[in-house]
């Protein structure tokens, strides 16, 4: 077979060879960038879920947040109409102490009158005028005085309860309030947007710069297998005949060593 056959042989084996690689290559890519695809798709898909996760919360967190409110204001509600109604029953307490005391205080002073009068009429019947006569009338007078006073401080007693009662209920209720409006807490806020996933570069493949790279080391290869399968010229077989430290001689023998060794003998 000739040397350019062969050459040519070779030259297309490597070729198909070297495209064949090329275009599985070029398929390996193909499938590394679907894969990368789907991951990055997922990883995208993982994202947006995770943020509308968030804003679902942050719409639930707000929904309760709402409902805190709404229910500290009628609890402060109730505790304002809680709190006028007490002032009101202490006030009607202290207005009844006080009408009871005037009351006394009157009937007392009509019981003095009556009494002062019993005794006028008592001493002129029985003559008796003078130092005598008042002196049953200064003790009236004087149990009387004593009644009222016992009757004021009493009232006395009765407000400065009042105002205690009342003022530890008003604490008391500044306290709740205080509470109902902690209990509400802040206002929830969406957490923040968390940083875009990693996306993974797609894998661009064979170049053709490496495909026409792989064509001239196939026609190099090819131009070797040439070079060694081409038949060398008659002087070429000529020099390559000789042996080392062969002379160029005349006659049958060319070996000039051997033709002076026959000579000799």
């Amino acid at each position: 077979m000739e040397p350019l056959t062969m050459a040519g042989i070779s030259f297309g084996l490597n070729a198909i060879g070297s495209g064949l690689g090329f275009l599985g290559q070029q398929d390996q890519a193909r499938q590394n960038n679907k894969a990368i695809k789907a991951r990055n798709r997922y990883s995208m898909q993982q994202y947006a879920y995770g943020e509308q996760m968030k804003d679902f919360e942050h719409k639930n967190a707000l929904k309760i947040y709402d409902m805190r409110v709404e229910q500290s204001r009628l609890q402060n509600q109730e505790y304002d109409n809680a709190w006028k109604e007490y002032y009101m029953d202490e006030q009607i307490q202290f207005e009844e102490i006080l009408n009871q005391a005037k009351i006394q205080a009157l009937q007392s002073n009509m019981q003095l009158e009556n009494a002062q009068n019993a005794y006028t009429a008592s001493a002129l019947n029985r003559g008796a005028v003078g130092r005598r006569a008042g002196v049953r009338g200064a003790n009236a007078a004087l149990l009387a005085a004593m009644g009222n006073a016992e009757r004021g401080r009493q009232l006395s007693l009765a407000q400065d309860n009042m105002d205690t009662r009342m003022g530890r209920q008003a604490r008391r209720t500044n306290l709740r309030k205080q509470m109902s409006f902690n209990a509400i807490g802040p206002r929830p806020e969406r957490t923040p947007v968390a940083p875009l996933p990693f996306m993974e570069s797609m894998d661009r493949g064979p170049s053709s710069m490496g495909l026409f790279s792989g064509l001239l080391n196939d026609a190099g290869s090819a131009f070797g297998t040439y070079t060694s399968l081409k038949a060398p010229s008659a002087g070429n077989i000529a020099d390559a005949a000789k042996p080392p430290g062969a002379t160029t001689g005349i006659g049958p023998l060319r070996n000039g060593a051997m033709y002076g060794a026959a000579i000799s003998n």
